[in-house]
């Protein structure tokens, strides 16, 4: 009798540049990858043959997705769910990962997980009142900061398909209210994603930072389970100037609190 293995799909955004990322994100991905469920790679991408290597430990399947000016294009991720939701509703798990990752742990370890989301490195140890929530009430994404308990990052969070998915399909709704107002949230998706969140934070397993790793903060100590490249300003989006200093600016600072002996994950 054959095998009913547990099937993952895990959603990737890799339009313009960041399908450049796409192979070095798979490889890092089947490094751990042990044959005891199913790995489909949905790649959303405006590249007509994106160069993906070819591996028997996992399926590809490439959807168009049109390229879109920041921060549309990352502002719009839930909507290229939504428009294929008959596809993801045929896997027992959904991921998202933003491209530029890198995962140093089997994704498996995450099944036992209804959902999740990561509490996001750089305000891991800090109080509500510095969250970076969208604070106009005008916005479907508001939230007060006295409500939420933590604060998320946006590049990778999941669950259960029958979980995860109709969160998916309601930020994309509260996204469409935004947008017919005029609105774009603080964070973009990730204001949506904190609010959805911190909304039902019991339904939720929190996981640490490690799980979205800065790499210029990545060591023997803390190495992290799951790494978010360093891309320099422009390379990827057009960056603004203040932007571009914030670059410098953390540059500097990071390459100090690497030396420091503190509780790095939490």
């Amino acid at each position: 009798m054959k095998e009913n293995k547990l099937k993952l799909a895990l959603l990737v955004i890799a339009t313009s540049n960041y399908v450049n990322f796409i192979n070095q994100l798979i490889e890092s991905t089947i490094k751990d990858f042990d044959l005891t469920y199913e790995l489909t790679f949905i790649i959303f991408t405006d590249t007509d043959q994106p160069n993906i290597e070819n591996n028997s430990l996992f399926d590809t399947k490439v959807i168009y997705w049109q390229h879109r000016e920041w921060p549309f294009s990352t502002l719009l991720r839930y909507k290229a769910f939504a428009e294929n939701l008959s596809l993801l509703e045929g896997f027992d798990f959904t991921f998202y990962i933003d491209a530029d990752m890198k995962i140093n742990f089997n994704l498996k370890d995450l099944f036992k997980y209804d959902l999740f989301a990561i509490k996001h490195p750089g305000f891991r140890n800090k109080t509500n009142k510095k969250f970076p929530l969208e604070t106009r009430k005008e916005s479907a994404a508001f939230i007060s900061k006295m409500k939420a308990k933590n604060y998320f990052c946006g590049g990778f969070q999941g669950g259960r398909s029958n979980a995860y998915l109709p969160y998916c399909l309601e930020i994309n709704k509260r996204i469409e209210v935004d947008l017919e107002r005029e609105i774009i949230a603080l964070w973009h998706d990730e204001s949506h994603w904190n609010k959805i969140v911190n909304e039902n934070i019991d339904k939720f397993e929190i996981l640490g930072s490690e799980y979205c790793w800065p790499e210029e903060w990545a060591s023997n100590s803390y190495p992290g389970k799951v790494i978010a490249l360093q891309k320099k300003p422009n390379q990827y989006r057009n960056s603004s100037l203040v932007e571009i200093m914030i670059y410098k600016i953390s540059r500097v600072r990071n390459l100090l609190l690497r030396g420091l002996s503190l509780k790095r994950y939490g």
